[in-house]
């Protein structure tokens, strides 16, 4: 049995077609790997995005809620304050230990304050030897110096 040889043709035919193929496939394991470093990029500069954003979000939600929290115990404490005033109005100021003593101005003058996470000062928190400590300063001033309606909302500091 004699073997065929090929012919010059087909050996170049051939080799060229082997040629290409090793082009294509070392083309396609670069490419892929440029990918996979592309998209790695891609994933981390996304996640560093993420992450800013949701610094710069919880930054400003902890600021509004602040502020917020801010103006219902200044807003509470305006009402508080108006009450007692009516309230004292038509008292004997001269009497400390009554006043003090007095159910209905010990509960305008002690009131909830509520949260989500339930009550923060009520009435039964506080003892009947409590004293005030409170010492009013230029900021509080300038806070309580707010003269509007209790549905207009408070000017920015």
């Amino acid at each position: 049995m004699r073997m065929r040889t090929l012919s010059i043709r087909t050996c170049l035919l051939l080799s060229y077609l082997v040629l290409i193929l090793l082009l294509i496939v070392g083309m396609w394991a670069v490419a892929d790997r440029f990918l996979n470093r592309l998209k790695n990029q891609a994933m981390s500069t996304a996640e560093q995005a993420v992450h800013q954003v949701t610094q710069a979000q919880v930054q400003v939600s902890t600021e509004v809620l602040t502020r917020m929290g801010e103006y219902v115990v200044i807003d509470k404490a305006e009402d508080a304050a108006k009450e007692l005033a009516y309230l004292l109005a038509r008292k004997n100021l001269k009497d400390y230990a009554a006043l003090r003593r007095d159910p209905v101005l010990r509960k305008a003058a002690i009131q909830t304050i509520s949260t989500t996470e339930g009550p923060r000062v009520t009435p039964t928190s506080m003892t009947t030897r409590a004293t005030s400590s409170f010492t009013p300063t230029p900021k509080w001033k300038a806070a309580t110096s707010w003269t509007g309606s209790r549905n207009t909302p408070r000017p920015r500091r």
